[in-house]
């Protein structure tokens, strides 16, 4: 994990979800929601694809932590997630792509890329979650093959071999 000063930090291509973020719920003044500026952040902390942010207020000089994604909680309730780290993991695991497709692909678009580590712990998390519903949706289709087979027996029949 590496903080980032601003002059090293390209937080410009970033999601509607970091301008929602932008409106600080701390208290500046009297009870005034403020806007703040991304040309204020200090720092910048990396999780994968999204950062942590720390920007000064403009008007009162409080030093505010937004995050550049959504987060959610781990499976055992540990720990959060962001949740577009754990979209592109999903993504890439659907596209049949790897960490080295994923991460060429990023540098492409100028976009940092995620560390490996990262990477399979989210893999580690939602990898179970795919098998599961992938076994399931597999069970329902043989299910229904069986009944549709089952119901349909007599056309079946017409067109094997008299043989059989």
């Amino acid at each position: 994990m590496k903080t980032l000063t601003p002059t090293e930090s390209s937080i410009i291509w970033r999601d509607v979800e970091l301008s929602n973020s932008l409106f600080s719920p701390n208290i500046c003044g009297v009870f005034i929601v403020k806007k703040l500026y991304l040309w204020q952040t200090e720092r910048e902390t990396r999780r994968g694809l999204a950062s942590i942010l720390q920007v000064r207020c403009h008007k009162c000089l409080l030093l505010n932590i937004v995050n550049t994604s959504k987060k959610h909680s781990s499976l055992d309730g540990s720990m959060n997630r962001f949740d577009v780290n754990s979209r592109i993991v999903l993504g890439i695991m659907h596209a049949g792509m790897g960490w080295t497709h994923l991460n060429k692909i990023l540098s492409c678009l100028n976009i940092p890329t995620i560390s490996f580590s990262t990477l399979k712990r989210y893999e580690q998390e939602i990898g179970p979650l795919v098998e599961k519903v992938a076994k399931e949706s597999c069970v329902k289709a043989a299910a229904l093959e069986r009944n549709l087979t089952i119901k349909d027996a007599a056309t079946i029949e017409q067109f094997l071999p008299k043989d059989l």
